[in-house]
C-alpha cells in the first residue's frame, strides 16, 4: 500500500474529530463526533481538500454514514447521531415529517363480569385439592381490584378469602375490603370463570402415547388441524379427535430423541420434526402412517426448537442447538446444511427459543446462561444461512421461548414474563409481567387472541392479557394433574371452530385444555398384552454332546432354559438319540430325556451334552472394559447414559467420575477423567443432559459433563455425619428438583437440586422417611408420573415394600406397606407395576388402586439367583446376579413371569449389590446393557460385537473428538507458581502446539490460580491429555497442577495415578510448556529513534494502565501473582506501543498534537477496564 496524500493541515478546516466516512461521487462525507457532518473534494486522490461542513442539529456524529441517490433521483446524505436518531442532508428541501405508521389497534379489553365471581367455602366433605366449582379458578388479583365492590357484597366482617396469589387474601374491615397477606390455610376462595379455553382439561399419556416417555412438544397439523403432532423421547405420534371429544394415536414415526415439531408453511401434508441430532422431513399425507422422507444430520447433540421461514424465494428452517447456536436447513428440495454447516452463534450464551416474523424477514433467538439475551437478525441481509444482527438486548434471566404479537416479543423467563418491542430494528424493553402471580416456572409460551398461554415447569398452565403489551397482567392459571410439568412446547389450534391449548409434558403425556367438556375422561384402552419375544426358531436349536454332560455350547449359541426347550419339544426331541439326556439352563438337576420317541423335562444328571441355541436378547455379545478406560487401581459402582445423543457414559467408582465416548465405529473411548471421591451412585439429570449426580458416602456431588473438555464439578453438598453414617442409592424426582438420597439405618434424605450450583439438604438436615429401628432401608424409587415414592427395608426377621406420596415432597405420606418374603436390593417401576429384585425372587406387585397386590413371584424353573440390581426393557428384566450372571426374566405379561436365560460374566468378573446396571440405545442405534463391575471395571452386554477400545480421546472445545497433533512431552515442565522456580526439567525444550494461548491473555486470575513465568504458556485440556502419563509422573501423591485457562488441575491420587481434579481443588504447580527465561529488568524496547512525541503517547495511555493496575494490586493485597502479572501486562503493552512507534509513523513530520494524543488514550482507555 503507497500513501498518496492527507488532508487537511492546520488553519484549512476547522478542528475535526472525524468518526465514519463515505464517498459518493467525487466527495467524502464524514461524520464528526463534534457534531458536524464534513465534506471533502476527492476527485485527485493525490490531492483532497477540504469543502466545508454542516452543523448537526443535536447529538453528535457517529460511525453509520452513506450517501444515496432514492427513487426521485435526489441523492441525499444519510448520518446517525448519538441523539439516537437520524440526520439527513441533501439539496431539496423536505417535505413534513410523516407520521409513524398506525399499527391496527389490539382488541379492547373486554372488562370482567364481576356477576360471575362468587366465595367458594370449604365443608369437612370438600377433597383437599377442591378450592372452586368445577371448571373455575382462584380469582387474580387483578380481577379482585377490579370486582372488589361486587365480591363485597358477599364478603362477611373479619372473613379472609384467599386469591391467587402467593399468600394473599381479600377482607373486610369496618364495611371496606381490601387485599392483604395471610399465610394460614384459608377456608374460603375468591373464584372466577376460567380464563378462555382452558375450562376443562385431559390428559393424554400412556395408551395413548409411548410408555414412560418425554413428551416435548405438539403441532396441529392437517387442513381441518384437528390431528396433532407430539413429539416424545420415544417416537413421533399422530393423535387424531374423536367424535367424544378425546384423541387418539393413529400412527407414528418410530424413531428416539424427538424434541420438537412443527408442520410445513402452506403445506397439510408435510411437517418437520427435529431430534437431538438431526432433522426428518415427516410426510403427513397419510395421517395414519406418517414417514420421515428424508433427514439431514446436525453436529449436536442438544437441539431443542424449531422454526420455519418461508417466502416465494426461501424455505428455511431453523434449529437452535444450545451450544452449536442455530442451524439453518435449506428444504426446498433434500435438506440442507447453509454456511457449510456451522451455526449461528450468538455471543451470549446457549442458543434456546426461536421464532421467525417472516413478513417483516426477522429471526429471534434467546439465549441461556450468565449472560442471557435476546437477538434480532434479518434474514434478507445477506442471505437466510448466514443473517446479520440487527439488535440484541440483555434480559433479566434466561429466557427458553418466544412469542410474538405484532413487533412485541413475549419471553418465558422462568419467574416472569418478560416483554420486549422490536419496532424500528431496535430492540427496547417493556415492564415485564407479573408482580401479582403466584410464583411462576415459565418454560414455553404461545400467543392467541390477546392472551398468552405459558408451559409452567412445576405443573401449571399460566395465561396472562397481553392485549395492551405495555401493561401485560395475570389473569389466572390451570392446575395440571400430579406428576405433569410443562415443557416448552405449547400451542393454542382451532378445530371444530373450537380453540383448544396443547401442552406438552416432562412427566409424559399431553395436556389438552378446551371450553367443551368431553362426553366421557379419557381412559386408556385395555390392549390385550404383546406376544412374548419370540423363542429362537427350534430349527435353530442344536443338541451338542459334552464330557460328563455338563454341554458346553459353540460360541454365540447357550444352553436352551425349559421354557425354550417346553415350546420346541418335539424338534428337541427329533435331535436326541433314544436313551439319553441333555442339560438345560436352569438348576444343574433340570435335564431333558428321551425314552422311545418320547421327551419329558426331569430332575437327574445329562449325560449327552446339552440343547444349545441363540441367548436372549442383548445378550449375544459381552465384553468386558478396563485397560484404556478406567483408571489404574479404580472400581466401577455405578454407571449412567447421558446426552441426547445417547454416545456419552458416565462410570463413577473408586477413582472418581470417567466420561467414555462412543465412536461412529462402536469402539469406546475415555473422553475425561474427574478426580472428586469414592462414589456409591451416578444419576443422569434428564432434564439437562449436560448434569450428572454423583453420590459419595457422605455427600451429594453436581457435575456438568458436557462437552468432557471442561467437565468438572459446580455444586455439592454433604450430609451431616451424626444423621447419616453411610449414602448408597440415589434416585431423583424432575417434578420437584430434589434428589432423594438413600441412608440404609438412617432413612431417607431430601436434597434440592434446583439450583446446580447451590444444591441445600431440606427438612433441616433431617430424614424425610425414616428407616425401621432396627433395620434399614435398601432401595427407593421415585415414580414421578404419580408422585410417588417406593422403599425397600429390612429388619432382622422380616422385610417389606413401602409406598409414599410425594405430594409434600418433603414429607412423604405413607400409602401403603407389605410384608415380602424376602430381602430387596433394588426396585423398578412400569406403569403402577413394581419389579422388586428380592434375592431370589423377582417380585411383582400391582398399585394402580393405591395398595399392594402381590402378582407373582419368579422364578422357579431358573437356576439358583441373587438379584441386586435390575432393569426394565421390550418386556424383559435384566437382573444383576451376584454370583457372576446377568439374568433375563420374560415380564410381558407379570402374572406369569419367566426365566428366559442368563449370561455368564467374563471370567474373573464379580458383581454384589453395590454393582449397578443400566440399559440405553447409543447413537448407532443399538441397544446396550451396561454393568458396573467393581475392580474390573465395565462389562457390555449387546446384540452386536462391539469393536473393542480405542486410545482415550482428545476432546476439542466442543465436546468433538479430535486427532492430537504430534509434539514432544518432553516439552513440558511442572513450575511452583508461588516463587517461578522449576521443579522438574527447566530446560526442555519446546514442543509443538502453537495454538495454545498464552494464560496471560485471560487477564488478571483468581488468587488461588497459577501461571506460568515469561517465556512460557499453559497447555489446553487437549495437549495434557495427550501427555497425560508423561506430567502424571513428574506429579507426587497429593500434589496438583494447573492447566488451560488456570482454573483446570490433574490431581495425582497416588503416584503415577492422576485424574482431574474437581471444583475447589487448589493447585500447586502449573503445567508451563517452553523454556523458562529471566524477565527483562523493564519491558521497553530500547530505540533511540523515537520521537518525543510518540513517547509521550506511550507515557499518556500506559500510564493510567499502570495507575489502575497499582490500584487492582492494593486492592488485592496478599495475591502473591499479583506484581508478575503486572510487570508481565506492562511489558506487553511496552511492547506493542513500540511496534507502532517504528512501523507505523513516516518519520519525524509525523507530529503527533496534544488533543491527538488525548483522544488515543481516550479510545483505548475502554479497553482496559474490563482487564
Amino acid at each position: 500500500m503507497v500513501k498518496l496524500g492527507w488532508c487537511c493541515g492546520e488553519g484549512s478546516a476547522p478542528s475535526m474529530f472525524m468518526v465514519g466516512l463515505t464517498v459518493y461521487d467525487n466527495v467524502a462525507y464524514a461524520s464528526d463526533y463534534n457534531g458536524k457532518l464534513i465534506a471533502f473534494n476527492v476527485t485527485v486522490p493525490s490531492e483532497p481538500y477540504y469543502i466545508g461542513h454542516r452543523d448537526l442539529p443535536q447529538g453528535n456524529g457517529k460511525e453509520g454514514i452513506t450517501a444515496a441517490a432514492l427513487n426521485d433521483g435526489v441523492v441525499r446524505v444519510f448520518q446517525a447521531s448519538d441523539s439516537g436518531g437520524l440526520v439527513v442532508f441533501s439539496d431539496e428541501e423536505p417535505g413534513p415529517t410523516p407520521a409513524p405508521l398506525t399499527p391496527m389497534p389490539p382488541p379492547p379489553v373486554i372488562p370482567p363480569d364481576c356477576s360471575a365471581m362468587y366465595v367458594f367455602t370449604r365443608t369437612a366433605d370438600t377433597a383437599a385439592e377442591v378450592t372452586c366449582n368445577k371448571g373455575d379458578v382462584l380469582m387474580s388479583e387483578h380481577l379482585a381490584l377490579n370486582c372488589m365492590d361486587d365480591m363485597c357484597v358477599d364478603i362477611e366482617e373479619g372473613w379472609m378469602v384467599a386469591i391467587d396469589e402467593s399468600e394473599q387474601a381479600m377482607t373486610k374491615e369496618s364495611g371496606v375490603c381490601k387485599i392483604v397477606d395471610y399465610s394460614e390455610l384459608p377456608e374460603r376462595y375468591a373464584c372466577s370463570p376460567a380464563p378462555a379455553y382452558t375450562t376443562y382439561i385431559s390428559v393424554f399419556d400412556d395408551g395413548v402415547l409411548p410408555t414412560s416417555s418425554q413428551t416435548y412438544d405438539v403441532a396441529a397439523v392437517g387442513a381441518d388441524t384437528c390431528h396433532v403432532l407430539v413429539a416424545t423421547s420415544g417416537e413421533l405420534s399422530m393423535l387424531r379427535l374423536k367424535d367424544n371429544g378425546n384423541y387418539e394415536r393413529i400412527g407414528g414415526v418410530e424413531n428416539t430423541g424427538y424434541m420438537a415439531v412443527v408442520p410445513a408453511e402452506g403445506s397439510a401434508d408435510k411437517a418437520f420434526a427435529l431430534r437431538s441430532n438431526g432433522l426428518d422431513v415427516v410426510d403427513i399425507t397419510d395421517f395414519s402412517n406418517p414417514t420421515v422422507s428424508s433427514s439431514v444430520s446436525l453436529s449436536s447433540y442438544r437441539c431443542s426448537r424449531l422454526r420455519e421461514y418461508k417466502t416465494s424465494t426461501f424455505d428455511v428452517v431453523y434449529a437452535s442447538c444450545h451450544d452449536q447456536g442455530v442451524f439453518a436447513i435449506d428444504v426446498r428440495n433434500e435438506p440442507t446444511l447453509l454456511n457449510n454447516g456451522v451455526g449461528l452463534k450468538p455471543l451470549t450464551g446457549e442458543a434456546k427459543g426461536l421464532y421467525v416474523d417472516v413478513a417483516r424477514n426477522l429471526l429471534f433467538v434467546v439465549t441461556w446462561g450468565s449472560d442471557p439475551h435476546v437477538h434480532m437478525y434479518d434474514l434478507s441481509s445477506p442471505g437466510p444461512g448466514a443473517p446479520a444482527e440487527l439488535s440484541s438486548m440483555k434480559t433479566d434471566r434466561s429466557s427458553y421461548e418466544i412469542a410474538m404479537s405484532g413487533t412485541y416479543l413475549f419471553l418465558a423467563a422462568e419467574p416472569e414474563l418478560e416483554v420486549m418491542n422490536s419496532d424500528g430494528g431496535q430492540l427496547t424493553r417493556i415492564p415485564s409481567c407479573c408482580s401479582h402471580a403466584p410464583s411462576m416456572h415459565l418454560v414455553g409460551l404461545t400467543y392467541f387472541n390477546g392472551m398468552v398461554y405459558a408451559s409452567d415447569y412445576m405443573g401449571k398452565l399460566v395465561v396472562m392479557n397481553v392485549t395492551e403489551p405495555t401493561a401485560p397482567y395475570y389473569v389466572g392459571h390451570r392446575d395440571l394433574p400430579s406428576g405433569f410439568n410443562g415443557k416448552e412446547g405449547i400451542i393454542v389450534a382451532t378445530c371444530e371452530s373450537t380453540p383448544r391449548v396443547f401442552q406438552a409434558g416432562a412427566g409424559g403425556g399431553l395436556a389438552v385444555f378446551g371450553d367443551i367438556e368431553p362426553m366421557s375422561t379419557p381412559v386408556p384402552p385395555t390392549l390385550a398384552p404383546p406376544p412374548p419375544p419370540m423363542p429362537p426358531s427350534c430349527d435353530d436349536i442344536e443338541v451338542y454332546e459334552g464330557d460328563n454332560a455338563t454341554g458346553v455350547c459353540p460360541e454365540g449359541k447357550v444352553i436352551m432354559t425349559k421354557h425354550v426347550v417346553n415350546w420346541c419339544m418335539t424338534e428337541v426331541c427329533e435331535k436326541m438319540v433314544d436313551g439319553t439326556s441333555v442339560a438345560l439352563d436352569g438348576e444343574d438337576s433340570m435335564i431333558l430325556r428321551k425314552v422311545g420317541t418320547t421327551c419329558e423335562i426331569v430332575s437327574g444328571t445329562a449325560d449327552s451334552g446339552a440343547a444349545c441355541g441363540p441367548p436372549a436378547p442383548l445378550t449375544k455379545f459381552v465384553s468386558s472394559y478396563r485397560e484404556d478406560l478406567l483408571p489404574d487401581g479404580s472400581s466401577a459402582t455405578d454407571v449412567a447414559v447421558l446426552g441426547t445423543d445417547d454416545r456419552n457414559i458416565v462410570v463413577v467408582g473408586s477413582g472418581g467420575l470417567t466420561i467414555i465416548r462412543t465412536t461412529e465405529d462402536g469402539k469406546f473411548q475415555r473422553a475425561a477423567q474427574v478426580s472428586g471421591g469414592d462414589y456409591v451412585a451416578v444419576l443422569a439429570a434428564d432434564h439437562n443432559p449436560d448434569i450428572v449426580y454423583a453420590l459419595t458416602k457422605d455427600s451429594l456431588h453436581i457435575y456438568s459433563v458436557m462437552p468432557a473438555s471442561s467437565a468438572g464439578l459446580i455444586g455439592e453438598v454433604s450430609i451431616d455425619s451424626s444423621s447419616c453414617k453411610s449414602l448408597s442409592q440415589l434416585r431423583w424426582s424432575s417434578n420437584t428438583h430434589i434428589a432423594y438420597l438413600n441412608c440404609g439405618e438412617s432413612g431417607v434424605f431430601a436434597v434440592d437440586v434446583l439450583d446446580s450450583k447451590a444444591p441445600k439438604v431440606l427438612a433441616e438436615g433431617k430424614p424425610v422417611i425414616d428407616a425401621p429401628v432396627p433395620g434399614m432401608i435398601t432401595d427407593v424409587f421415585v415414580d414421578e408420573k404419580r408422585s410417588t415414592l417406593f422403599a425397600t427395608m429390612k429388619t432382622a426377621d422380616q422385610a417389606s415394600v413401602a409406598m409414599y406420596s410425594l405430594t409434600n415432597p418433603t414429607k412423604p405420606e405413607l400409602l401403603d406397606s407389605i410384608l415380602s418374603d424376602h430381602t430387596s436390593f433394588d426396585a423398578e417401576v412400569v406403569g403402577t407395576l413394581v419389579y422388586v429384585a428380592a434375592g431370589d425372587k423377582l417380585e411383582v406387585y400391582e398399585t394402580a388402586s393405591g395398595k399392594f397386590q402381590l402378582l407373582s413371584a419368579c422364578c422357579d424353573e431358573g437356576p439358583v439367583m441373587n438379584l441386586v440390581s435390575i432393569k426394565h426393557m421390550g418386556g424383559l428384566i435384566y437382573a444383576t446376579d451376584a454370583s457372576g450372571k446377568l439374568v433375563v426374566l420374560n415380564v410381558t405379561d407379570p402374572r406369569a413371569p419367566y426365566y428366559a436365560g442368563h449370561r455368564d460374566m467374563p471370567d474373573g468378573v464379580q458383581v454384589d449389590g453395590n454393582n449397578r446396571l443400566t440399559i440405553a440405545a447409543l447413537a448407532d442405534g443399538e441397544v446396550r446393557v451396561f454393568q458396573a463391575a467393581g475392580d474390573s471395571g465395565l462389562v457390555v452386554f449387546s446384540n452386536v460385537e462391539s469393536a473393542g477400545n480405542a486410545p482415550p480421546v482428545t476432546p476439542s472445545p466442543n465436546g468433538q473428538p479430535t486427532t492430537p497433533a504430534p509434539m514432544s512431552c518432553d516439552a513440558y515442565t511442572l513450575v511452583d507458581y508461588d516463587d517461578g522456580t522449576s521443579s522438574g526439567d527447566s530446560e526442555s525444550s519446546s514442543g509443538s502446539g502453537s495454538n495454545s494461548s498464552d494464560s496471560s491473555s485471560s487477564g488478571l486470575q483468581d488468587a488461588a490460580m497459577p501461571f506460568c513465568p515469561d517465556g512460557m504458556t499453559m497447555p489446553p485440556l487437549e495437549e495434557v491429555q495427550v501427555c497425560w502419563d508423561a506430567i502424571c509422573s513428574q506429579l507426587d501423591a497429593g500434589a496438583s497442577a494447573g492447566f488451560g485457562d488456570g482454573r483446570s488441575t490433574i490431581v495425582a491420587n497416588k503416584k503415577n495415578d492422576c485424574g482431574l481434579g474437581g471444583g475447589g481443588v487448589v493447585a500447586t504447580k502449573a503445567i508451563c510448556r517452553g523454556k523458562l527465561t529471566p524477565t527483562p529488568a523493564n519491558g521497553a524496547a530500547d530505540n533511540d529513534d523515537s520521537s518525543d512525541n510518540t513517547g509521550l503517547l506511550v507515557a499518556a495511555i500506559i500510564g493510567p494502565i499502570l495507575v489502575m493496575l497499582l490500584a487492582a494490586a492494593a486492592l488485592a493485597a496478599g495475591y502473591v501473582y499479583m506484581k508478575k502479572r503486572i510487570n508481565k501486562v506492562v511489558e506487553e503493552e511496552l511492547q506493542d506501543f513500540d511496534y507502532v512507534r517504528t512501523h507505523e509513523f513516516d518519520g519525524p513530520e509525523e507530529q503527533l498534537t496534544e488533543a491527538e494524543i488525548l483522544q488515543a488514550t481516550a479510545s483505548n482507555a475502554s479497553n482496559y477496564d474490563k482487564l
